[in-house]
């Protein structure tokens, strides 16, 4: 759950209009980044910890993510770490590719073997 892409892009023009702080989960490049390079609202980068199998049994559920309790919603520090690898290329193929045909994009490859860490 959370936001769509849309929303978060309000909520940071609304906190750099109203002077508020703010903290989201945002990945780069992009334009919204450029947008507010060197203001005051500019991207900063937050390095976690590396993702571990304790940290993530850890982590907080969504139902205390969205609790009233504070303390509920931030969980323990033994949660907090960075989410690691994520996938985020999608492909949209009207057909089937068939590598060996010749009218298969070069593209389909690059992107099937790409990976962004």
């Amino acid at each position: 759950g959370g936001f769509d892409y849309s929303s978060m892009i309000q909520i940071w023009e609304a906190a750099s209009a109203t002077k508020s702080n703010v903290l989201m989960y945002w990945g780069g490049p992009g334009l919204l980044i450029e947008r507010y390079r060197g203001t005051d609202y500019e991207f900063v980068p937050i390095h976690l910890p590396p993702k571990t199998k304790e940290c993530v049994e850890n982590r907080v559920s969504q139902s205390e993510r969205c609790s009233s309790n504070v303390t509920e919603q931030l969980g323990s520090p033994e949660g907090a770490c960075d989410a690691g690898s994520v996938a985020i290329v999608k492909l949209v193929l009207q057909n089937e590719c068939d590598q060996s045909d010749a009218s298969c994009s070069p593209a389909y490859l690059a992107l099937q073997n790409y990976e962004l860490s």
